[in-house]
């Protein structure tokens, strides 16, 4: 049976490098860190940032880039690593998400602005599906993993329709990890608090 450890907080506290601190003080022999960042962005700011990300974790550990059928990947992984850190859940999200709207609307003419109440229903119950697969896989590993995500739920609400509802996707499917989870933290500025 698979063990997931889930941290959650703000962007830039910490969550990273806590899970890769806990790794490391596993001694684990072999780990694959899951990046789901799809990597086809070309500004200055992720390029920087993957390349940060990239130099922050041992030259040993596997890196593996998807975002989609990830349980499939857990699947892959079983077997050959030891310990798996995924980062990030919101990533995955949103690249799900857009890819899932983008084969609704094959033109690409999907208005973001004016989902109906159906498409966002919809939109949910894919994530939700998708993530379900997932912890299934892991559950069934025999791997550690530790699956990041952001809380984006503690600020102001957005202003706009699409900042809203991947607010609240995101909050469900936070919520949804945090109860598959055997551990859970929260990173608050560089500190962790167990939550779980």
């Amino acid at each position: 049976m698979g063990k997931l450890t889930y941290i959650t907080g703000g962007a830039k506290s910490g969550k990273t490098r806590f899970a890769q601190d806990q790794v490391l003080a596993g001694n684990f022999q072999s780990v694959a860190y899951l990046a789901t960042q799809a990597n086809d962005f070309k500004d200055q700011e992720i390029q920087r940032a993957i390349a940060n990300h990239q130099a922050s974790r041992p030259q040993s550990w596997q890196t593996v880039e998807a975002y989609q059928d990830l349980d499939q990947v857990i699947h892959q992984l079983d077997g050959t690593v030891q310990a798996v850190i995924l980062d990030c859940v919101t990533l995955w999200l949103t690249n799900n998400l857009f890819h899932y709207w983008d084969q609704q609307a094959p033109e690409g003419d999907m208005d973001y602005e004016t989902l109906s109440a159906q498409a966002i229903d919809q939109g949910e119950s894919f994530l939700l599906a998708e993530m379900d697969k997932l912890l299934t896989a892991i559950d069934q590993s025999s791997l550690e993993v530790w699956m990041i995500s952001n809380e984006v739920g503690a600020s102001l609400v957005p202003s706009y329709a699409l900042g809203r509802i991947f607010r609240n996707y995101q909050g469900v499917i936070n919520q949804h990890i945090a109860q598959a989870s055997n551990r859970a933290y929260w990173m608050v500025s560089g500190l962790s608090v167990r939550i779980k």
